[in-house]
């Protein structure tokens, strides 16, 4: 701990932590790993580490007069670090980046956040990628009125096969125990071993 009388280069009074180390988590934040395990790397506490979030969401505003022409976004679950424990990452999907992470996913909080954009802003948006939840629809008709709206494909996917599982899963009780679809193929393979015959 630093005080007025020991103090130390490079770290701030009633501090502990230096800079250099705060720095190299805000490089680190980029990379693809927990914040946990981000931590456990520089040897640090996991609040060190949100706190450094914290600090530099003061510090990296987004632009608010501008948004890419190609949007998606997506809820995300972030723990302690929001009120709901689920937030959403803004992103720019023709550039692969992200623009922002939203603290909260509920409606009332993305509106007010996306109002903070300028109207030309927002009117600029050709597509907005986001899953299959109606409520988002609903929003982003309201805020972005010139963009078309798409489907993420990962969503469709997962939600195809939820669909195929609950079928095959209600055709195998259907069939009953023992009398499953590959015994009944066993069986009619057994009575015509030669398909072609």
């Amino acid at each position: 701990m630093v005080t007025k009388i020991a103090t130390v280069k490079d770290i701030d009074y009633c501090n502990h932590i230096a800079w250099a180390i705060k720095q190299r988590a805000m490089i680190l934040l980029t990379t693809n790993q927990s914040q946990k395990d981000l931590a456990k790397s520089l040897g640090v506490s996991d609040w060190t580490v949100r706190r450094v979030i914290t600090s530099l969401d003061s510090s990296f505003k987004p632009n608010y007069r501008w948004l890419p022409r190609h949007l998606a976004f997506d809820d995300f679950k972030s723990g302690k670090m929001a009120p709901s424990g689920m937030s959403m990452i803004l992103m720019d999907i023709k550039r692969h980046r992200t623009l922002d992470i939203i603290l909260s996913r509920r409606n009332r909080y993305l509106r007010s956040y996306f109002l903070r954009y300028d109207r030309s802003a927002r009117l600029a948006v050709q597509t907005v990628t986001v899953d299959l939840y109606t409520p988002y629809r609903r929003l982003i008709q309201e805020l972005f009125p010139n963009a078309i709206i798409l489907a993420d494909h990962f969503h469709v996917v997962a939600q195809a096969y939820r669909a195929l599982n609950q079928i095959r899963i209600q055709a195998m009780n259907n069939a009953g125990k023992g009398n499953s679809l590959m015994a009944g193929a066993e069986t009619l393979l057994e009575t015509h071993p030669n398909p072609s015959q």
